[in-house]
């Protein structure tokens, strides 16, 4: 029954958080290490001790870690003559954190473990400690691994548990806890900690049961916007998100500032030829090549060039073109699209020359201009500005949500808040109406980013009115199956006095958190840039009033909300499938999570007079100084090729091959070849022992020692000679710390890059294969799992990797990290190959 009153209180804490069908919004999180003494968290249970009866003593609890680099206390038991603890420890393992539960009577001690990468906001552990009395016993739980101990317990009457802080330990975990139960032999106490204000904590019936100090509610967190960080520009600027490293780029004229999502920021001086500044455009982070994209539709007249991409990690600027659109477009819509091998930038809507747009508009190399593109449908969305578009799951399909506009487009016809969503299909061309939803009683538009369920049937986004001066954002969630929205967080300021104004959103998937971005423009004072964050899922607090609307049912009205309650209690009754299933949707792992669980280890400093093509490209001149940045993006491409062409196997490239590759679509172009190797032969000035030789019609890359570049290196080895010559641990260390960089030009996708990366990676797989059965012939195990890591960044579904990687834990007397990383590899080789590997083929 224990379980069954777990599942009803977190069921019923949907009602509470009025959260939109969410229940991980609550939760008592606590001040941890970093604050002062008198500032942390202390929970006490009962707010006395509490008398035990004969049976069972359970406490369980669910547990987010939020911090796992601080050390703390997270839960303190004081008995009668004993006392126990359990604790976060987090020096023991750089890939785990472990929970101590220590019996400080006797120096008794549990330890349980759970992996960094499960250590987030949004991901809680079910911890439960049992005292049995009859048995004298100990049970000691951490999701599904469980320890015993017997333990003499005869005098284990009185009991007072105290969560963080206390009068003997002052070190608190840094972390949040939810759904404690606690069972006195008698009766269970359930109290799901849902509270949004107050020191007294309720039970389930609620009744004030403890009492906390210091206490951080979590759903506050959900609804409240945290104000981050405020910066000044003197110009307009372009905002931008990576969503790969989870980093905010602020663009402008003179510099690029990096902002972390810990509020770090970094400075890059803006000192690029043919660099320009925003106008009329903005920039977009451009996945797949790992740039950002900047662009005027409508440049400057002294302007040269009005497109750009930027490579803000390697430092590297490339002005491309002369877009030109026939008029400004403020408040428009852009997206990054690839099809058919092709880079697509996709403009929609918006304002300029007294006028509103519904056209899409692509950017075309050719004509070096934004054309029109003609969509099926595309008549039935009115010109408009001020939409707001987000991507789906489906790829090059994206949800387009209002604006404000009208049917003709013309400024003077007048205008209203449009409140449509459609879906747009960037390859196939094609708009599809999705909903209308009911008018507000006070009008907003959505603003930034849409972001959309995984399942496409709701999103978030934030709205405000733009027509005030001084307005106020919130947070709306919309749900498409019942056509309804509400307001789910509490105001955040918006001064919009001039049309410059933008407001950007994004999710951040490493914080759990939503980051609003405010662009404010003062022609006097500049730009003011202000950074908030709200906690994902955003909520309504309980008591707040609603601003949803719908068609005249209240989606989360009390009977509809028992319907669902009762639903769900069903299911989860019936089906213990149900439940793995909600589970697996709470934590959503991406595919890096067994390519996260072997690093990268750190690597020599990057040496003189060398090309790295493992990872990111890299040409170090004299003292290792990284010259990357003198590379564009062609002058890299052909340096790549001279690289492929002049190892052992080839002898060289000719011209029409370079030609043929690079500029496919000239009829002729040995003048812009000519220029290109002309400044490459530049770019290489200052690297010693290299160098272009054009020798029997074909173009090769003289190089004085292959280790002056890692790929040539590499492909000088020969599987047949390691294999013929003794051990050799210099050899070893030189090829793992080579490869450990990442695989061969991983950040670049040309699209005659693909058989020369296959044909490295199967080679490289040789030598290492090579190598590491030379060192499991010696013992040689730290060489060995160096090996097996490099092996698995090539492919990180390898089995025959994977087996020896756990192979060495377990010889190593590391068998519960074997276990853990088994899981998380069998996981991800279940979602590849949808069938399921044996633990006793790994770890027996």
């Amino acid at each position: 029954m224990q379980r069954y009153y777990l599942i009803f209180i977190l069921l019923l804490s949907v009602f509470y958080c009025n959260a939109a069908g969410f229940a991980e919004t609550f939760g008592l999180g606590f001040n941890s290490t970093d604050l002062k003494v008198a500032d942390r968290t202390s929970y006490n249970l009962f707010n006395s001790p509490k008398e035990l009866y004969n049976g069972p003593i359970t406490i369980d609890f669910e547990i987010s870690i939020l911090n796992p680099k601080r050390f703390g206390y997270i839960l303190n038991i004081f008995g009668t003559d004993d006392e126990f603890n359990i604790v976060l420890v987090n020096f023991r393992d750089k890939e785990c954190i472990w929970l101590d539960f220590n019996s400080i009577t006797n120096h008794t001690k549990l330890s349980l473990p759970i992996p960094i990468t499960k250590c987030h906001s949004s991901i809680w552990h079910k911890v439960s400690v049992t005292f049995d009395k009859e048995l004298n016993k100990i049970t000691y739980v951490v999701n599904n691994d469980k320890k015993e101990i017997n333990y003499d317990l005869t005098h284990f009457n009185v009991i007072n548990s105290i969560f963080g802080l206390t009068h003997k330990y002052t070190d608190v975990a840094s972390m949040a806890i939810r759904n404690v139960n606690f069972y006195d032999g008698k009766s269970v106490y359930e109290f799901p900690l849902n509270e949004n204000s107050g020191t007294v904590i309720y039970d389930s019936k609620h009744q004030a049961m403890g009492q906390v100090t210091n206490p951080n509610w979590r759903i506050n967190a959900h609804y409240y916007w945290k104000n981050q960080l405020t910066l000044q520009q003197d110009k307009l600027c372009g905002l931008a998100y990576d969503s790969k490293r989870h980093n905010i780029i602020i663009y402008n004229a003179d510099s690029i500032l990096v902002v972390s999502n810990q509020m770090n920021i970094q400075r890059i001086p803006n000192t690029f030829p043919n660099r320009f500044g925003i106008d009329s455009g903005g920039i977009i982070y451009d996945e797949q090549t790992d740039c950002i994209v900047i662009y005027n539709p409508l440049p400057k007249i002294d302007d040269a060039y009005s497109l750009a991409t930027y490579n803000y990690i390697n430092n590297i600027f490339n002005a491309e073109d002369l877009a030109i659109a026939e008029s400004r477009l403020n408040h428009h819509n852009v997206v990054v699209d690839y099809s058919n091998n092709r880079r697509n930038i996709w403009l929609f809507g918006g304002y300029g020359n007294h006028s509103y747009t519904n056209k899409f508009r692509r950017y075309d190399t050719s004509s070096h201009s934004w054309v029109e593109e003609s969509f099926t449908n595309n008549q039935i969305i009115d010109p408009r500005f001020f939409s707001a578009m987000g991507s789906t799951s489906s790829p090059g399909k994206y949800y387009l949500f209002g604006g404000f506009g009208n049917v003709s487009g013309n400024q003077s016809d007048g205008a209203d808040n449009h409140y449509d969503l459609y879906e747009i299909d960037f390859r196939q061309k094609i708009v599809k109406c999705l909903a209308e939803f009911d008018k507000p009683t006070k009008d907003f538009i959505l603003t930034g980013n849409l972001i959309v369920s995984p399942d496409g049937q709701s999103f978030y986004a934030l709205g405000y009115n733009h027509n005030e001066a001084r307005a106020n954002g919130h947070m709306y969630y919309f749900d498409l199956k019942n056509q309804n929205y509400q307001q789910v967080s509490d105001s955040i300021p918006i001064i919009s006095e001039k049309i410059e104004t933008m407001v950007y959103t994004w999710f951040d998937d490493c914080t759990h958190k939503i980051i609003c971005a405010i662009h404010e423009y003062n022609p006097s004072t500049g730009v003011s840039i202000n950074i908030s964050t709200l906690d994902f899922p955003p909520v309504e607090l309980p008591g707040a009033t609603l601003t949803s609307r719908d068609s005249g049912n209240n989606p989360f009205g009390f009977l509809s909300l028992i319907s669902i309650l009762l639903f769900i209690t069903i299911a989860l009754f019936v089906s213990r499938f149900l439940i793995s299933r909600k589970k697996m949707t709470e934590v959503k792992s991406d595919f890096n999570k067994v390519k996260n669980d072997f690093p990268t280890q750190p690597v020599e400093s990057n040496r003189a007079n060398t090309i790295y093509l493992l990872g990111d490209f890299c040409v170090c001149a004299p003292l290792g100084k990284d010259i990357s940045y003198r590379f564009s993006n062609k002058l890299r491409q052909l340096l790549i090729l001279l690289l492929i062409y002049s190892d052992k196997v080839q002898n060289g490239i000719s011209s029409a091959q370079i030609s043929t590759l690079l500029w496919p679509d000239k009829n002729d172009s040995n003048n812009i070849r000519r220029v290109t190797f002309k400044n490459l032969r530049e770019a290489l000035t200052d690297v010693n022992g290299i160098q272009i030789v054009f020798h029997n019609q074909k173009w090769i890359l003289k190089v004085d020692n292959e280790e002056q570049c890692d790929y040539l290196y590499i492909m000088s080895l020969s599987v047949e000679e390691i294999e013929n010559k003794p051990y050799n641990a210099e050899l070893i260390s030189k090829v793992s710390d080579y490869c450990m960089r990442g695989t061969f030009l991983s950040p670049y996708s040309f699209s005659w890059l693909d058989s020369y990366k296959m044909q490295y990676e199967e080679h490289c797989n040789g030598i290492l294969m090579a190598l590491l059965n030379k060192a499991l012939n010696v013992d040689d195990y730290p060489s060995a799992s160096k090996l097996t890591s490099c092996l698995l960044l090539i492919d990180s579904l390898n089995e025959d990797a994977f087996r020896i990687k756990i192979g060495l834990l377990i010889k190593t007397g590391r068998k519960q990290q074997a276990k853990i990383k088994f899981h998380l590899f069998e996981e991800e080789y279940f979602k590849a190959y949808g069938k399921h590997l044996s633990v006793s083929d790994f770890l027996s």
